[in-house]
């Protein structure tokens, strides 16, 4: 896939990185076309790794998980 025809695939502008995940995963054929959507995503967006206000993770702390039954 060319960079052109990855930035054409989709209107990644202002989409959700959960929702270009989504889509990428169903419509990618391997893991190459996978990387040429999520950087056609990300040039679409400024190049940003992280949406302000976006949940973050909690740092991991070994010992402290609690038990999923």
């Amino acid at each position: 896939m060319t960079e052109k025809e990855a930035d054409e695939a989709q209107e990644w502008k202002g989409m959700q990185g959960s929702i270009a995940f989504k889509l990428i995963d169903r419509h990618a054929d391997g893991w190459a076309e996978i990387g040429d959507l999520m950087e056609a995503w990300l040039r679409a967006n400024g190049g940003k790794l992280e949406r302000p206000g976006a949940r973050q993770a909690p740092p991991f702390r070994a010992g402290r998980m609690s038990k999923v039954d």
